[in-house]
């Protein structure tokens, strides 16, 4: 029944039923302990889980593997890694998943040195990392400036393993990124078997990041528009900033096309970086068309249109947008500035 309220999100009778079922000193079986666990872990409820974990340990289960790696697990999610790690001594050392679950924990709370330190605990017992410990520790690599590391994870696994799977892959992909080790990136990128949406998210943000615009933009012309969504949109702000950067219009209206695929193109903060860029790129017309076409106007909007006139030396489209601008929104201080350099640039000094 527990498993049951588990399953269909009602949390507050799944834990009232274990309550009751700790009223009567019943024991259930492990698989309900370890849902119940993964309810505590996933809404963060600590006090509940410690509640489940010193029942666990009345009843003398504490010791079986499935169960102490939930615990362990549950522990991570509430940012307790001193009661995560001390249940490693607990139950058995051997079990990769429970390595996993603690390595995993220190990594996500931003604790990587700690999380290498226990790759070599795990070594030293003789307990190789699986695939989801090989990327939880890359990420620990990338963050501590560890490529070494990272490299020596990476070479065994590949005699191992003659097609990279996407976790370990965009791993090392992401791992080489930080380093801008991009030759190596390139060739783990390609050794990806099926590559999804993270792989190629990956190399969109690492090119975009190191503003090769050029490549990131072949790579997002590369990828299935199905396979991109609106969780990128870092990636693809990071992109536009890089095409406006260099004036890099073909790639930009690439950019634009996809985000009209997308259906991303009416985003507020994309809308700004894409008139920001056709102005940056000198395309008056596109930057005023999508101006236009704006269906929430914002003073960062019209700012970023008359920027545009300005950079392009257009007082007269200027000071005409910033005229109806003002029948339409209060202009900010950015606004004046933007407009008086242009009417300065214009020679537009009575206008001014």
């Amino acid at each position: 029944m527990i498993a049951t309220y588990t399953q269909h999100g009602q949390q507050k009778n799944a834990l009232d039923l274990f309550r009751q079922v700790q009223k009567q000193n019943m024991v259930m079986d492990s698989v309900t302990y370890i849902n119940l666990l993964s309810l505590c872990a996933n809404l963060v409820i600590l006090s509940a889980g410690e509640q489940i974990h010193n029942h666990i340990v009345c009843i003398g289960m504490e010791w079986k593997v499935i169960v102490g790696t939930a615990i362990v697990n549950m522990y991570g999610k509430s940012r307790k890694l001193d009661e995560a790690s001390s249940i490693l001594s607990n139950i058995s050392k051997d079990d990769v998943n429970t390595w996993n679950a603690i390595v995993s924990a220190y990594v996500e709370n931003e604790q990587s040195d700690k999380a290498l330190i226990l790759h070599d605990q795990m070594l030293q017992e003789g307990v190789l990392p699986n695939k989801a410990a090989v990327a939880s520790l890359l990420t620990a690599c990338a963050s501590e400036h560890e490529l070494g590391v990272g490299k020596r994870l990476h070479t065994p696994f590949i005699s191992i393993n003659s097609k990279l799977g996407i976790i370990v892959g965009s791993a090392l992909t992401r791992m080489y990124g930080e380093y801008a080790c991009l030759q190596e990136a390139y060739i783990v990128f390609d050794e990806i078997h099926e590559r999804d949406l993270i792989a190629w998210t990956t190399m969109i943000s690492l090119h975009a990041h190191q503003e090769h615009h050029d490549k990131a933009c072949s790579y997002i012309c590369s990828c299935n528009t199905q396979q991109l969504s609106r969780r990128d949109k870092i990636s693809f702000l990071n992109i536009l900033c890089a095409c406006a950067t260099d004036a890099s219009i073909r790639e930009g209206q690439k950019v634009h096309g996809i985000l009209v695929a997308l259906g991303m193109d009416s985003d507020s903060a994309l809308s700004h970086a894409l008139i920001t860029m056709f102005g940056k790129c000198g395309s008056l017309t596109d930057a005023r068309k999508l101006f236009d076409l704006v269906s929430e106007e914002n003073v960062i909007t019209w700012n970023a249109t008359i920027a545009g006139y300005t950079l392009n030396r257009d007082g007269h489209g200027a000071l005409l947008l910033f005229e109806q601008m003002q029948d339409a929104i209060v202009p900010d201080n950015l606004s004046f500035v933007s407009t008086l350099t242009a009417c300065s640039h214009a020679g537009l000094v009575e206008e001014g």
